[in-house]
């Protein structure tokens, strides 16, 4: 599969980071029949919060989320 993207001074810098973060990817899958989700309420509070709390330095690393439940 090749994928063509128009590249211009507006949207550069979001196509080389798109391209960074999916320099890994082995494969990818047709999501065409997977049904669409639909955020909740609860759900953009939950990501409010999550947002603060990251502000605030209050976010946890990976490796401590791993010691306390791994």
């Amino acid at each position: 599969m090749t994928l063509c993207v128009e590249i211009n001074s507006q949207n550069q810098e979001q196509i080389v980071n798109a391209i960074r973060l999916i320099r890994g990817v082995k494969s990818v899958k047709d999501t065409s029949n997977i049904k669409e989700v639909v955020e909740t309420k609860a759900d953009r509070k939950a990501w409010k919060k999550a947002r603060k709390e990251l502000a605030n330095g209050e976010a946890i690393s990976l490796e401590e989320l791993e010691r306390k439940y791994l």
